[in-house]
């Protein structure tokens, strides 16, 4: 497994990207689905960008490093369903390094991401920009290939 500060390097345990709006920064949504994070998966790091980033400019600098050293991106949107255009940014970048990718739906159960839907372009902003449809409910360590480091 990669480590934040050394991607090469290795360690007994996997890294979990946990990909959500800004919207949804400091709200009891995200306090919610960041504790069910850690309680399906106690021993994971989860890496939230909440706790990392100051800002936009922050985050454009610190993701590509952030991106070399995580094992899975698990996104949830804010509460009202929608997530903005940096997390689809983390989830194309995910995809594209073909790290796996799975979301939490609106009650915190882990899912398959099967769809991004997008806002229509007339009232899209870079803060509402899609909404997940969620597929069926997994095991998260399983789906995402990280149970073998968690044991």
């Amino acid at each position: 497994m990669k480590t934040l500060a050394d991607p090469n390097a290795t360690r007994n345990v996997a890294a979990l990207y946990a990909a959500h709006p800004v919207t949804s920064y400091g709200t009891a949504h995200e306090a919610t689905c960041l504790t069910a994070l850690a309680a399906l998966l106690p021993d994971a790091e989860i890496v939230d960008p909440g706790r990392i980033f100051s800002d936009t400019a922050d985050w454009l600098l610190g993701w590509p490093r952030i991106l070399a050293s995580i094992d899975a991106l698990v996104v949830f949107a804010d509460d009202a369903e929608m997530i903005g255009a940096g997390c689809l940014r983390e989830i194309a970048d995910a995809i594209a390094w073909r790290l796996p990718v799975s979301m939490l739906d609106e009650h915190g159960t882990p899912c398959e991401l099967a769809a991004i839907d997008l806002v229509p372009a007339m009232i899209r902003t870079p803060r509402q920009a899609a909404m997940l449809r969620a597929g069926r409910v997994v095991d998260l360590a399983a789906y995402l290939g990280i149970a073998e480091a968690l044991r």
